[in-house]
């Protein structure tokens, strides 16, 4: 499997899955520059949509950019932010097993590490039972994934933060002694210490034999990593999901404020999510949007106008997505644009998820028109080193809207403002809109003739017919007028 990036700009990523190759040709500017392995860490395994969301989530994409083709994803249009947050940040290894039912409420499984690596300082002793009245997080990881990786200094901020709280991190992943040590003895650059040292806080453990991921990642139907499960005072689980989101549910149930009832009715809601996603991935929207409109109706039933909002706006995701455009979508988005007046960013982001669905063949040109009348004259509300993409993105939904010279002024004003090695891309791009528009006149003009010789030629012809109506006129006169006078 591979995903595929690329724009008028020619900027394009490979990523190659599961061979663990890949590369970058010509990244953008502010894009950090990543080595082989650190792709072949992310790509190990067959990640499918994740590797995308996880390198948005990360900021590894550029703030704002259009047209992304992939093997097995989800667009970036297809789904809002939340959703984004609910499923983005992971990886997906493989499951080699079947496990019983695992769920909020459910009684946290026994901890049977096989080693015990890291133990906070001296501060944690091996356990396989959880003791009650002290809150755990048990969160599983691996070397090769980038998200997990990313979470270790977050962890350890937690374990230091709520270590006289009785509460108590442990780390598992289903790696080698060996494979752990040698990440351990690596420097992250962006924190400026070792792994050792960043996870030297709280509890890091292997479990080479799959026991406990069995008993919750598989369990719980959990398909990616990082994944944190917290499990309460009373030993049963209370909340599952990223570890970057683990501090609000922590609080709540250390102060004793938490509602496990609602945890449960958002982990359906997210399992719904995931579902959908899935779907959608697959290509197979009206499945999709039956769980959506499920899911929307559920919410109208039980008086939660927040939820049945989002679930709208899910189901205007997936249409537009589909290329089901129909008046509600445009009635929908033409809103959205309304809103996102205050925030150019922000449109321009849409903007350029516009000019995606308008590249698979569908009609957008309400919403183009309507992103151009909100975004022209907001360049200065725009941060200087993103102006050129500003008016790269103005000049795309000129060509949605099939005015191409408007097109080229915009992507002049684009290079105008540019330097370096982006005003060089961006100029190749102004070269594209130019051929484009040089095609489009001379068929233009191939056609203008192509008419004239056909209206030449049908003058021509109806020229003959009338000359030959009138002597056939003429004649009939003529017999008229004889008959006439002979009667007479």
């Amino acid at each position: 499997r591979f995903l595929h990036y690329t724009d008028r700009t020619r900027d394009v990523i490979y990523l190659e899955n599961p061979s663990g190759l890949g590369r970058f040709l010509s990244p953008p500017p502010g894009w950090k520059r990543y080595t082989r392995v650190d792709i072949a860490n992310l790509t190990r395994q067959p990640i499918l949509s994740g590797c995308e969301y996880g390198w948005q989530s990360l900021q590894h994409f550029p703030p704002f950019y259009r047209n992304v083709r992939a093997v097995e994803m989800i667009r970036r249009l297809l789904l809002p932010a939340l959703v984004i947050a609910l499923v983005s940040l992971w990886v997906w290894p493989p499951q080699t097993s079947i496990a019983e039912s695992l769920d909020i409420g459910s009684k946290a499984p026994a901890i049977d590490v096989e080693h015990w690596i890291q133990d906070g300082g001296g501060k944690f002793k091996p356990i396989k039972e959880f003791e009650p009245g002290k809150v755990y997080i048990v969160e599983f990881w691996a070397t090769w994934c980038g998200p997990c990786i990313a979470s270790m200094p977050h962890l350890a901020e937690l374990q230091n933060k709520y270590r006289d709280q009785d509460v108590r991190i442990i780390s598992i992943t289903d790696e080698t002694v060996d494979e752990v040590n040698a990440l351990l003895g690596q420097k992250n650059p962006e924190v400026g210490k070792t792994f050792a040292e960043i996870t030297s806080a709280y509890s890091l453990t292997a479990d080479p034999d799959r026991s406990v991921h069995t008993a919750y990642t598989e369990a719980a139907d959990i398909s990616g990593i990082p994944a944190a499960f917290l499990v309460g005072k009373d030993g049963k689980i209370e909340w599952i999901g990223h570890p970057i989101e683990l501090e609000e549910p922590l609080k709540a149930v250390l102060d004793d404020k938490w509602d496990r009832k609602i945890a449960i009715r958002q982990r359906l809601r997210e399992k719904a999510i995931e579902k959908m996603s899935t779907l959608a991935r697959q290509g197979r929207f009206d499945d999709a949007m039956k769980i959506v409109t499920e899911q929307r109706e559920a919410s109208l039933k039980d008086g939660d106008s927040q939820t049945a909002n989002f679930w709208e706006s899910v189901t205007n995701s997936l249409k537009l997505s589909a290329g089901k455009i129909d008046e509600d979508v445009i009635t929908y988005y033409l809103g959205k644009i309304e809103d996102m007046k205050s925030n150019p960013n922000d449109l321009v982001r849409f903007s350029a998820d516009i000019y995606g669905v308008f590249s698979e063949g569908h009609k957008v040109t309400p919403l183009a028109e309507a992103s151009i009348k909100a975004l022209e004259g907001n360049e200065s509300k725009i941060d200087k080193e993103n102006q050129p993409y500003f008016f790269h993105v103005l000049a795309l939904l000129e060509e949605v809207r099939g005015d191409l010279e408007a097109a080229v002024k915009r992507q002049q004003q684009s290079v105008d403002v540019a330097t370096g090695e982006q005003k060089k891309r961006l100029q190749e791009a102004l070269k594209l809109f130019e051929e484009e528009l040089e095609k489009s006149k001379k068929k233009a003009e191939a056609t203008k003739k192509a008419e004239a010789t056909k209206k030449s030629g049908s003058n021509q012809e109806n020229g003959s017919n009338q000359e030959n109506g009138s002597n056939q006129e003429n004649g009939l006169n003529r017999e008229i007028g004889f008959f006439e006078i002979d009667n007479e």
